[in-house]
């Protein structure tokens, strides 16, 4: 007869030292299950490229993801694990009759109840369930427009994201070495990842279809038209604030992507903004949406560049950047840098990307860094920015 052990203690017990362990710079220990660097901290969550399962689920014997229109979905079987096997409570194991025994983890993300799942189950070599926990939750939309979750734990709340912060390399070295409890918050992450990273795929390609027909009906942007204000919805040919990005408003959000938008129309290579859009989800070049907040991940940026076959310099110091195109007669820029939450225009702490072109030794435009009904003139690169910390630019031309 299976008995079933359902828990909340153990939950709590789980969060309570990964955030004090996340404290300790390093330790020492065996790794049973690894992350990887997918994880850094909130809005600048990252995979640089698309999705290698394999690099952070490896420690499975076996796993599967799909998906559907509305669910993103993962089943995967864990070796048995005395550290992990411990983490049940009231379960009593012999000596000697574990060998067989493996940990099966189940989890989903339902997109349109907006809700995550996730089950871990000890199966005996019978492959009958002797013990097992499990964690339903609603996720959110953030006021940026990113996708989190809280994990209700003995009626407090804790935000994954957070949890997802505190992971780095040399922290899970030590994690699984001699923490029985931090293995399952680990292991509760990167699935958590892995459905949410396998949702946004499923949302992008819903965008899309949503995107292109706003085009087709005259509600979308027309091609060669520049976006210089994303909250556009009136104005004929230049409605970019009817779009869709991720899992909010392309308006809010989409500040990368009209800056590239912006520069292929510069270097005769304009695209349709649904097209842009879909790009930056499908190629990963927007923050993860299962952590995030702020919308496209500026410093990779360089990766659609690189897609297009165009040629570019980058740069971190805006020293650098200002020396590189004041020895230009004309050249192509898009900026990325800290907002300080006093503009009307973009009124919350958070990063603002925009394109800017130089046309001659002392004329620039910058096309939507406010949100304007057109391109603002300037008279040097100084002229065309804001205050706030520069993050990354990229010149071409």
């Amino acid at each position: 007869m299976n008995t079933i052990i359902k828990r909340k203690s153990f939950w709590f017990s789980c969060i309570a030292v990964v955030l004090v362990m996340a404290t300790v710079g390093y330790f020492v220990g065996t790794s049973f299950l690894r992350v990887g660097s997918v994880v850094q901290e909130i809005r600048t969550v990252k995979l640089d490229y698309s999705p290698s399962y394999a690099t952070y689920l490896k420690d499975f014997s076996e796993y599967s993801i799909s998906e559907s229109d509305n669910k993103a979905e993962f089943s995967g079987v864990l070796p048995y694990n005395e550290r992990l096997a411990s983490a049940f409570d009231n379960v009593s194991l012999a000596d000697g009759d574990t060998a067989n025994y493996t940990t099966v983890v189940e989890s989903a993300f339902n997109l349109e109840a907006m809700q995550f799942t996730f089950t871990m189950s000890m199966l005996d070599e019978e492959k009958s369930v002797i013990a097992t926990d499990s964690i339903v939750t609603d996720a959110f939309v953030t006021e940026n427009g990113g996708l989190d979750a809280y994990i209700e734990i003995d009626g407090e709340s804790y935000l994954l994201s957070e949890y997802s912060a505190k992971l780095s390399d040399n922290v899970q070295e030590c994690l699984f070495g001699w923490l029985i409890a931090a293995i399952v918050v680990i292991v509760v992450v990167v699935v958590y990842i892995v459905v949410a990273e396998t949702a946004e795929q499923i949302k992008a390609k819903s965008n899309y279809t949503y995107n292109k027909g706003l085009e087709s009906a005259g509600n979308g942007v027309t091609k060669n038209n520049y976006i210089t204000a994303q909250n556009e919805t009136s104005k004929a040919g230049y409605k970019s604030g009817n779009y869709r990005f991720g899992f909010t408003a392309f308006s809010g959000v989409g500040c990368e992507v009209a800056s590239v938008y912006n520069l292929m129309i510069a270097l005769s290579k304009a695209e349709m903004l649904s097209d842009t859009i879909y790009n930056f989800e499908k190629w990963w070049i927007e923050f993860s949406i299962g952590w995030g907040a702020l919308g496209s991940d500026p410093k990779a940026i360089y990766r659609y560049l690189d897609k297009k076959g165009i040629s570019y310099a980058k740069y971190t110091s805006y020293d650098s950047l200002k020396t590189a195109v004041n020895s230009k007669s004309a050249c192509k820029i898009i900026m990325s840098q800290w907002n300080d939450g006093s503009n009307w225009y973009w009124p919350w702490n958070g990063i603002h990307t925009y394109y800017v072109e130089k046309t001659t030794v002392n004329q620039f435009y910058s096309y939507n860094y406010y949100y304007s009904a057109n391109k603002i003139s300037g008279g040097s690169i100084d002229n065309s920015r804001g205050t706030g910390g520069f993050i990354v630019g990229y010149v071409i031309g």
